[in-house]
């Protein structure tokens, strides 16, 4: 999946079909919490996190997940699910496991735990299972489980897993609302909640982000796709240095990935933050990231850098080196530009939706 975290940034990985999309967002008929029923469809869970008959608890709010497989014939059984789709996004939790173990400042950041990765992400795999000309199918995920259990980071982050790149059947300019829907495996989505099949862009060619690219490329900063440099390849502004590695007087070196490691402290990317650890400039040596909880101090604090757990860090000034940290807005609440949705959630109309890939016709 690409995973599309509304937490300030966006990275490219997994090529397994996450989307921005899963089922109802709006509770109860009101926006007020006081008119949802506990329980109830869009509504909270019990403090034990049941929901009534046919609901599930995901995020602390009650889902239809719905019982309809995509992809339309799948008989491939997945991990006990008997050849339904649906069921079998239930017990696909490699993609959060493996995003972890790769990229755990990642997870914090989008999700604040890997339970909720995995509760998040099954909103869009269902989803995806749900939508029309989805090849996105019981056999499809199980064989995409398995290939990540093994995967190698760089081919994760990359999205070069190969049985994870899930293609449908909807041609380029199409409507779509999961990458799963589309020949080349991609939906390219903007702030809508529906999006458009594409190609994958080449070396070379113009992007906006990293998932514009083929698999292996990445959007450099001049807005081109190019290969990231290896290990002692050439690197510059608008050449950035392959997972693992940063820029050090114009050639690829390896990052230090443990805290206690030297660093550079010119260079923050000397120490892998994608593993949770920076530069301490004082000392040029790698600590861990700090993360706070939404209100909590972030950015500079008491000479550690601290990041958000579910959140974003806003400055009160352009030149302020400490902020507070603002969560992200639940489903059906408002959004803006300093107040993100919890992927899948988008932004739609000043409130975070949960929107359907099957309504992109």
């Amino acid at each position: 999946m690409r995973a599309r975290v509304a937490a300030g940034f966006s990275l490219g990985v997994l090529g397994v079909v996450v989307v921005a999309a899963a089922v109802l967002a709006e509770g109860c008929g009101g926006s007020s919490p006081a008119s949802c029923a506990v329980g109830a469809e869009g509504c909270a869970c019990t403090q034990t996190g049941v929901c009534d008959t046919g609901l599930t608890c995901a995020s602390n709010k009650c889902v239809n997940l719905g019982t309809v497989d995509g992809g339309g014939t799948d008989t491939g059984g997945a991990a006990g699910s008997g050849g339904n789709a649906s069921a079998a996004c239930d017990t696909f939790t490699a993609y959060c496991q493996k995003l972890n173990a790769c990229a755990p400042a990642f997870v914090k950041i989008g999700y604040g735990t890997v339970d909720e990765c995995n509760a998040r992400f099954k909103l869009s795999c269902v989803d995806s299972t749900k939508a029309p000309d989805s090849g996105l199918t019981a056999s499809t995920i199980s064989a995409c489980s398995a290939a990540l259990s093994g995967a190698a980071c760089t081919d994760v982050i990359y999205r070069k897993v190969t049985a994870c790149n899930i293609t449908g059947g909807r041609s380029n300019g199409m409507a779509c609302g999961a990458d799963s829907q589309c020949t080349t495996g991609y939906c390219a989505q903007s702030d809508g909640a529906c999006g458009v099949c594409s190609a994958l862009v080449g070396a070379g060619n113009g992007c906006m982000v990293d998932d514009d690219c083929q698999a292996g490329l990445v959007c450099n900063s001049a807005s081109l796709c190019v290969l990231p440099g290896g290990a002692g390849g050439n690197c510059n502004a608008s050449q950035p240095c392959a997972y693992g590695l940063y820029c050090l007087n114009n050639a690829c070196a390896t990052d230090s990935e443990t805290p206690g490691g030297t660093c550079n402290p010119a260079l923050a990317e000397s120490c892998d933050i994608l593993k949770g650890i920076y530069c301490d400039g004082s000392v040029s040596t790698c600590k861990n990231l700090g993360f706070g909880a939404p209100g909590d101090n972030c950015g500079l604090v008491a000479g550690q850098f601290v990041l958000c757990s579910t959140g974003q860090c806003i400055y009160p000034t352009v030149d302020a080196t400490e902020g507070v940290c603002r969560g992200l807005a639940a489903d059906g609440a408002t959004c803006d530009a300093t107040t993100l949705c919890e992927a899948p959630a988008r932004c739609v109309s000043g409130h975070c939706k949960l929107t359907s890939s099957s309504s992109c016709l």
